[in-house]
């Protein structure tokens, strides 16, 4: 992993032989999984070496790495002071360490951390809700502390000195405490407004608040169009995007923000996920498929296990195979599957929570990494049981792309561009025949066949008419 990051051979031996080198690779794996960017990956581990040194200055054996020694650490790294951050901004460097420590941690390197046990009711709902945003939302643990820590601001906000009573809260509250932090700049308001919307819809999904409470965090004015009101009608809709078309910046990006947000399926890697604007967003969801596979390819190591996760995402294929077959609209299949699906995956959801809590499965293994796959992206793999048209894989745009990939693969052999220009067409021909559930050799053995006609009226020969065409010349081929 160290010669895959880093190219100058000074670099690559000074990592080889700092203390954490046997730690980097697991490192590296961690971080990917997590979905960090190949830059910040990079950033981390030159983080462990400056830790290294940092210990090696300080005497310090690298075993005796823990949460407190790094904390001692990066208190010790300068800030950046700010008008807009009085405490300062934290040190670079003071990142990559924490997540060092996790890999030592599960490597067995330093030993397991104690949690400190939840004394007041309020601490309770921030473990709940720490779990839910590593376990079920695979969020990253700086994300999990920002959010905690906010979150734990507003208890002390709205509920000061007493247990949280989540009915309670109300909208004027939310909007009081995110007014608060903005005296720590708009950074602070922003991290302070995300932790507060994904705290309430846990609150959601406990059933201790309503559902659209979420809904009353106000949204950062940077957008100029951002005062519209939440619902327009049509009239009002068609007045604002003719406002947005004749704008003379950005109006494709002015209509893009008034439309609803487009659902994207892809694999979980991170790099399939678009760097949108401000005020720009998507709904992504994960394929079923590439999470199915996981467990089929550890199958032969652990039959009973995922026989019974196959068989789960079996009854949810059935169902989706029978909306389809029903002609559901979008928003009777969204019904349909809440009503049928929802509860086989709460149920698959269930199960894989237990087998870690249980200790039934190693999380090392490939059970466990399959197991762990899934709890991280599970918000984007039931997508399909939230929003209505949310499609359950990415096979249709996988089998699209294989074209593609093939045609690619066969030009590396073409003697001349002409070749190239051919096949391009015939791949263009044969591909629409299959969308149009043509037979692409029968097509093109009548192309040859009826070759005059085809030269005087080439649009009544195309895949899509071609069958008319024969029936009605009387010559009795069937391109089917």
């Amino acid at each position: 992993m160290i010669v895959e990051l880093f190219r100058r051979p000074s670099v690559i031996a000074r990592h080889t032989q700092s203390p954490a080198a046997p730690y980097i690779d697991a490192l590296v794996l961690a971080l990917r999984g997590q979905g960090y960017a190949a830059e910040t990956i990079k950033h981390y581990v030159l983080c462990t070496e400056k830790l290294c040194c940092w210990l090696d200055e300080q005497h310090l054996a690298f075993t005796d790495v823990n949460e407190a020694l790094v904390n001692r650490y990066t208190t010790g790294l300068p800030r950046r002071i700010r008008p807009a951050h009085t405490n300062g901004i934290p040190h670079q460097h003071a990142g990559g360490p924490f997540h060092l420590v996790a890999v030592l941690r599960q490597a067995h390197i330093i030993p397991p951390l104690q949690p400190a046990t939840p004394v007041t009711q309020g601490e309770r709902w921030l473990a709940r809700y720490g779990d839910h945003l590593n376990q079920r939302q695979g969020a990253a643990w700086s994300t999990c502390r920002k959010c905690l820590h906010y979150v734990h601001r507003l208890i002390e906000f709205r509920f000061p000195g007493v247990d949280p009573d989540w009915s309670a809260l109300d909208a004027s509250d939310i909007v009081n405490f995110l007014a608060g932090q903005a005296r720590h700049g708009k950074g602070a308001v922003k991290t302070a407004a995300s932790a507060v919307r994904s705290l309430l819809r846990f609150l959601v999904l406990e059933g201790t608040v309503q559902s659209g409470l979420e809904a009353t965090v106000p949204p950062l004015p940077r957008w100029r169009l951002s005062g519209l009101p939440r619902y327009l009608t049509a009239e009002q809709v068609d007045h604002v995007l003719k406002a947005c078309r004749q704008s003379c910046k950005s109006p494709d990006r002015n209509t893009a923000v008034l439309l609803a947000p487009p659902i994207q399926m892809s694999d979980a890697l991170s790099r399939n996920v678009p760097k949108l604007e401000e005020k720009l967003e998507i709904l992504w969801g994960n394929c079923n498929a590439h999470a199915r596979r996981r467990f089929v390819e550890v199958t032969a190591n652990f039959p009973q296990e995922c026989r019974f996760v196959l068989e789960s995402l079996r009854e949810v294929y059935r169902y989706d195979a029978e909306a389809e077959a029903q002609g559901l609209t979008p928003e009777a299949r969204l019904r349909f599957h809440q009503e049928h699906t929802r509860p086989v995956m709460d149920a698959l959801q269930t199960w894989f929570e237990a087998q870690f809590a249980q200790k039934k499965v190693e999380p090392n293994s490939g059970l466990g990494e399959a197991i762990t796959y899934c709890l991280k992206r599970w918000d984007r793999l039931t997508l399909f049981l939230r929003e209505a048209g949310a499609p359950l894989d990415s096979n249709i745009v996988e089998r699209a792309l294989k074209k593609c990939i093939l045609h690619r693969r066969n030009s590396l052999f073409y003697k001349t561009a002409n070749s190239a220009e051919v096949d391009d067409l015939f791949m263009s021909l044969i591909h629409t025949c299959e969308l149009n559930a043509a037979n692409p050799f029968d097509y093109l053995t009548e192309l040859q066949k009826h070759a005059e006609e085809l030269a005087k009226h080439p649009a009544a020969w195309m895949p899509w008419n071609c069958r008319e065409t024969l029936a009605q010349s009387g010559a009795g081929g069937d391109s089917a």
